[in-house]
Order: structure tokens, then sequence, then C-alpha cells
């Protein structure tokens, strides 16, 4: 890449012309680009838990929900009060009016419906059609009600001081816009006695949304903050502030705009793209901004004019970009890796993020070695020296180890550098028993803060009623089981080894609205017991007036399929992976030989699967993503040895971060398992660089020491400057909203500290073991700068 360089350095402006044809050219696409943060759009589409679930929701007509949960207010009355009542029909009627909202199908207390049978034929009035304000009617009232299963837990709670309206949304609405036409009528209601507040997966969407547009408004400013404060400290150079800016704009416009014109959507896991693009594109910088300086100091320390640093400069910049061609190629391609391992995931917003931050990656890299030389020659060459004269002073190309200025770890470690070997290996050793403590977990509602409205009405949901997660169990039979004395026998004995089942807080079967029927006919037998003709009859009676008992929910048109929805207070996949090893034991044994098959569908197995894939994937990717970098480095160095020393820091930095987890309690899941890969492309930038430099020295002076010292003195600041510009980068994702992004900032810088670490520890003595009278990497160095 460096014929690219001298071809920019020649030809400055037709360089910046042509970088500034192109970002415009992307930049169209940003205006195009569009934000998908439902939670549907992580789920794996070939998997067939997830297609089932999809046909499951047109058979059984589910509609999207808003979820409105009407709340006591402190000092006020009871919803089972005549107050609360009336307030609840009152809210009912005008939820129906909203555009957008299925009026037939809302439910709630005022839907529910009160059969009774006059001169044998079933008439339905609702509940609340008229509530008594008589003390004694009303608890009369409110006692039938409560004989109603759908009363007690799912509509109301059962001490009555919450109640559920659930919305459904019309086909073909966008959801943004009836949940704004809610907002907005929730916002004019006024009733200080109850509270209201709207919670369900779209809810949560939508404020996702409003936290990724709120991420990208925050982090991306507030990183160009951090990276020019962390350059003009360590640099002290406004040509350098200059360039970081450009070239991280055009990264970031490329890239984005790129995904823009492609039709690919800002999603929960590309919203972290910006952040880890920006940090990555600017760490080539740093070491070449540290080899320029040096450079220009030993040019510049006897005449330090501005004529002469004009002069000086474009061969400073090139012979600085001939030393480092060859490590920030190597980094660029194993970081490729790293991230190219995510397109083969079966999920679609993981394959978004490989394949666009592997774009942004060689963006970066075309720029470093076009855009960013052009616009150096093309600025004032001393705008790229130190402000401090002091830093101008010259200094001898191959100093005494005891005229460097090293750190204390830096001078101890290349004093002892076996001692710090043996350290490193401890610390792993004393890591190891972490992995095994290492979960799989995830929780969606963890997304948000803890402290926020829509985890407060989670709280009340799974607090007060059956719980806000659904886990459905489809029966398929032969057509018209289901309308059989046999098909009630078997989905009465699936709720009742479900409703015993871990966590399991209710459930609900086409039974519910069947008994209300059969009651009301006073049939108090069980439903299994009646003729064929009477079972017929009852169902039939059930499932008229446009389905006001809402058998559709559960039984299909033509009676092959049933379901029994289990209700369960919040998320916890360790319960809910025990929950549906013990529905599977116990339904292969009761549907053992009836011809009937089954199925899991609903949030909580998507939920389960949707982590186990993406988790798995994410493993999988890892050790895919080590083994390609192993051939590559083994194809470019030629050197076993050399490959696993450069390997080893970075591997052993993930595994520290892995037990680290795992001793302190933090589970894998969709987010916390990417940064394993990401480690790896990253990480091995510090093993590249220290080896690359030392091995120049070891060759120039032969001696061990000399070497490290060297290396310490040289690229360790270039190094220091790296880890320190990657982890706090990677920190600024712990301001975001969403907790997964945090936990992955937390993690990416812990595993940035820990490469920097281990590549101190481990490559000053492995330097020794590879280099020690190694011939072909020194033939091999030069015929890299002969081809350069």
């Amino acid at each position: 890449m460096i014929w690219l360089a001298r071809l920019a350095v020649r030809h400055p402006r037709l360089a910046v012309g042509a970088t500034l044809l192109v970002t415009a050219v992307f930049s169209l696409g940003l205006l195009r680009i569009e934000m998908q943060t439902d939670g549907a759009t992580l789920h794996p589409a070939s998997n067939p838990l997830v297609q089932r679930s999809a046909v499951d929701r047109e058979v059984f007509q589910d509609a999207e929900l808003l979820v409105l949960l009407v709340e006591r207010s402190p000092g006020g009355p009871l919803v089972a009060s005549p107050e609360g009542f009336l307030f609840l029909r009152r809210l009912d009627e005008s939820l129906r009016r909203i555009p957008g909202i299925r009026s037939a199908g809302v439910r709630s207390l005022a839907s529910l419906q009160d059969l009774r049978v006059t001169a044998g034929s079933l008439s339905a009035v609702p509940f609340l059609d008229d509530v008594p304000s008589v003390p004694r009617a009303f608890q009369e009232r409110l006692a039938r009600i409560r004989r109603q299963a759908l009363a007690n837990g799912v509509l109301m709670s059962a001490d009555g001081t919450v109640a559920a309206i659930y919305l459904p949304i019309l086909k073909g609405v966008r959801h943004q816009q009836v949940l704004a036409e809610v907002t907005r009528f929730l916002g004019g209601l006024g009733d200080a006695h109850f509270r209201l507040r709207l919670t369900g997966a779209l809810v949560a969407e939508a404020r996702l949304g409003d936290s990724v547009i709120a991420d990208l408004a925050l982090l991306i400013p507030l990183m160009v903050l951090i990276l020019v404060a962390i350059f003009w400290s360590l640099l002290r150079s406004a040509g350098a502030l200059i360039v970081l800016v450009v070239e991280v704009a055009g990264v970031l416009i490329w890239t984005l705009g790129a995904m823009g014109l492609a039709g690919v959507p800002i999603t929960l896991v590309t919203t972290l793209l910006p952040v880890l693009l920006m940090s990555i594109a600017v760490t080539d910088e740093v070491h070449l901004f540290e080899r320029l300086q040096t450079k220009l100091g030993e040019a510049l320390a006897t005449s330090p004019t501005a004529e002469a640093s004009r002069q000086v400069l474009p061969e400073a910049l090139l012979a600085a970009m001939a030393e480092l061609e060859r490590p920030t190629l190597y980094a660029a391609l194993t970081a490729a890796l790293g991230f190219f391992a995510f397109p083969f995931s079966s999920v679609a917003p993981l394959q978004h993020f490989g394949l666009f931050s592997t774009l942004g990656l060689l963006v970066a890299v075309l720029l470093s070695f076009s855009a960013v030389p052009a616009l150096m020659v093309l600025l004032p060459a001393r705008w790229f020296l130190p402000r401090r004269r002091a830093e101008w002073t010259w200094r001898r190309r191959r100093p005494e180890p005891e005229s460097r200025r090293l750190l204390p770890y830096e001078g101890w470690i290349a004093k002892h550098d076996r001692r710090g070997f043996a350290v490193g290996c401890l610390i792993l050793l004393a890591a190891l028993p972490g992995l095994f403590e290492l979960r799989v977990a995830d929780n969606w509602i963890a997304n948000f803060d803890p402290s926020s409205e829509l985890v407060a009405a989670e709280r009340v949901f799974n607090r007060s009623l059956w719980g806000s997660y659904r886990f459905d169990v489809v029966l398929e039979g032969p057509r018209a089981l289901f309308y059989t004395p046999r098909g009630v026998a078997l989905i009465e004995d699936v709720a009742r080894l479900a409703s015993h089942g871990p966590g399991v807080s209710g459930v609900l079967t086409y039974l519910v609205p069947l008994r209300e029927v059969t009651a009301a006919f006073g049939e108090q037998g069980d439903l299994r017991s009646l003729p064929r003709a009477r079972l017929d009859d009852m169902l039939t009676l059930a499932s008229i007036s446009d389905d006001p008992f809402g058998m559709a929910l559960w039984l299909a048109p033509g009676g092959d399929r049933a379901r029994a929805q289990l209700f369960l207070k919040g998320e916890d996949y360790e319960r809910d992976q025990r929950l549906a090893a013990t529905l599977r034991r116990a339904l292969d044994a009761r549907l053992a030989g009836s011809g009937v098959a089954y199925h899991f569908s609903g949030d909580v197995p998507i939920g389960l699967e949707m982590v186990r894939v993406i988790v798995l994937n994410q493993l999988r990717s890892l050790g895919l993503t080590f083994l390609t970098m192993l051939v590559l480095l083994l194809i470019l160095e030629r050197s076993l040895r050399v490959t696993l020393a450069v390997m080893l820091p970075v591997s052993t930095a993930a595994l520290l971060v892995f037990a680290g987890m795992g001793y302190w309690g933090v589970p894998l899941g969709v987010a916390t398992s990417m940064f394993g890969s990401l480690t790896l492309g990253v990480g091995i930038d510090f093993s590249l660089h220290f080896l690359h430099s030392y091995r120049q020295e070891r060759a120039r002076s032969g001696d061990h020491r000399q070497a490290l010292a060297y290396t310490f003195a040289n690229t360790g600041k270039a190094l220091r400057w790296s880890v320190l510009t990657l982890a706090l980068s990677f920190l600024v994702l712990t301001l975001s909203d969403l907790r997964p992004n945090q936990s992955l900032g937390a993690l990416l810088a812990a595993a940035m500290l820990s490469s920097y670490g281990m590549t101190l520890l481990f490559l000053p003595t492995l330097a020794e073991w590879v280099y020690r009278n190694d011939r072909r990497s020194q033939e091999g160095d030069a015929r890299w700068e002969l081809a350069g």
C-alpha cells in the first residue's frame, strides 16, 4: 500500500478531490438510513421455531398489542370499585375510537361478558354496562366477575389495584403512529385517582428506537471530543487533530452511507458501528504520528524552520509509513477477520454488523494510505510538529538502553522478561476456574434503565398480574380433533401439566370460554364427559357473536390445532430452560401414541432460541476467527513460532475476560457474546507492532536486551497511546441508554487493557525464543522492505 501513499503525496490535490467526490456519493445514502429496533429483527429467520411461531400468529389471529395498565393511585379508590369500573368503561370506549386500534379486539374488564340463559337461549351482556353504586349490589357484581378466569390475573389483579387493557393494532398500520395517538390521548386525561402506564413489546421497541437515536446523537460527538482530547494531550499537534477528524468523518460517511444505499437499517446491533469504527480507525494513526514526530524531530534538530519542515515532511511521512506498512496491513487483515466472522451468523443484524464493520475497516486503511498523506502534505508542515519545542530535539536512532525513559513497569519487564512471563502464566491459571462459572442468560427488559417508566410498568405487570411473558404450547392433530371429548381431554391434561411448570403463574386455553358457556347452561361436570352432540352445541355457542370470548385465540377454525398459553412473571433464562425441559418430558409421556404432535412458540421459546443461537454462533465465530487468523499469520509469516507468539497474548486476554465474567456473574447474552471475536480482531494489533519493532532492532543489533529496551522506548509509547485510545473509546459505550451496549463497552475496554498487559508480559520472552537465530524472518523483512 506504500505505492498508494507515494502517489497521494505526489498528487495531493487529486487524492483529496477524489476522496471528497466519493464521500459526496456515499453521503446521499445517509438520507436513506432507516431504524428497525423491534426484537423480531434479532430472530434467526431460518430457524424452525421462529417460522412455526410466525405460522401460529396467523392461525390463532394474534395481533400486535399495546398494553395499558390502570393502577390505583396512592390514596385513591381501587380499580375494583364503582369509581374504578366506571373509569375503565369510559376509558375502554374512548380507546376503541383511536385510529389504528382494532376496536372489536380490545380486551378489558369492560369487554368481559356476563353470560345469561333466558328461555333456553344464551345472551351476553358486558359486566360493566351498568355499574351498581350500592355497596351490596356492587359486591355481588364483583363476585360474579371474580368467577371469570380472565378476571383473576389477566384483566385484573387479585387485590383489585391494577387492571390491564389490551389494544390490538390493525394490520398495515404503523405502530409508532398508533402509539403516538394513544400517548397523546392518555396525556389529556388527567385523572388523579388512577395511574396509566403503557407497556408491552411494541412500547419497548418504540422506546428502544428513541434510545438508539439518542445514543447516536450523544455518542458520536462525544467520541469525537474524546479522540480529539486524547490526540491533543499525546501529540500536541494541530495537524494531527485535523487529519483525525477528517478520517473519522470519512469512515463514518462511507460506511453508514453504504448501509443507506444498500437498504440496510440501523438495528440494536449496528448502533455499535460508529463508536467501534471511530476507535479502531484512529489506532493506525497513533503509530503513524508517533513515528512521524520522531523522524521530524531527528530531521529538524539542526534547522527547525518552517521551510525546512515543509521540505522534510513528505520524506519523513513516507519513511514512517514504509516502516509501519507491514504491521498496519497485518493488523487490518486480522481485524477484518475478527469482524468478518459475523456475516456467517444466522441473524441478519449480526450479518450486517460484520459486513459493514469490515467495510469500515477497509475504508479506514484506504484513507490512511491515500487521503491522510495527501491532506498532510497540503497542510502546513509545522502543524505536525509537537507544540513544545523541547520535543524537537534530536534523538539517536539506536541509543543505549540506559538513555531511554521507560515507565517503571516497562523497565522492570525489560530487565526481568522471564519473570514477567511467569506472572502472565500465574494470572492465566488463576483466571481459568472462572470459565467454569460462566453461564448463558439474557433479558429483554434489561435493555432499559431500571429507573425508566417502562421498567416500572413491567414490574407492576409482573407483580400484580400473571405476567407479561408468554410460553405457548401448540397441539396438532387430525381435523376436528379438538371439537371432540378426546381433544378436550388432551388440552385439559396439557393445561394441568403446564400449570405445575417452573415459574408458570397461569394457563389459558379455549376451555376457559367453553367452561363459561357450559356453566351458564348449568353443566357442572367434567368437559370431557360431555356427549359429542352437547359439546358441539357448547362450542358453537362459545364461538358466536364476533367471537366475544376469544375462542380464536386458542382454537384453530378447523379444530386440528389448539394451544395453551402459559404466563410467566418476568424473563429468567435458566428458569425458562427448566420449564421447556419439564414440558418436553411431560408432553412426550402424555402424547405418546396419540397421533398428536406438539411444538413451542411465543415470546419465551423464541427468546430462549434466539439467545442460544446467537451465543452459539458467536462462540463458533470466535473459534472460526481464531483459526482463520492462525492460518493467515502462518501464510504471511511462514513461521509457526511467530504465529503462536502473536496469537498468545490476545487469546489469553479473551480468556481472562470470559473468566472475569464468570467470577463476577456477568452472563453471556446477545451483546456480551460479541466481544470475543472483536477482541481477537482488534487486540492483536499490540502483538503485531511489538514484534515488528523488536524484530527490526534485533536484526540491527543482535542483542535481545537492547532490542527489548528500544521496543519499549519507541513502539511502547505508541502502544500506550493505542490502549488508552481504544479503552476510553469503548468506555464511551457505557454512557449508552442501552444496557447491552454498556456491558459490551466495559468488556471491550477490559479486553483491550488485558491484550496490552498480556503483550507486555508474554512477548518479551517469546520474542527472544522466536527470533533467536531466525534468519528466515530476517530474510522476510528484507524482502518486504525491498518490495515496499
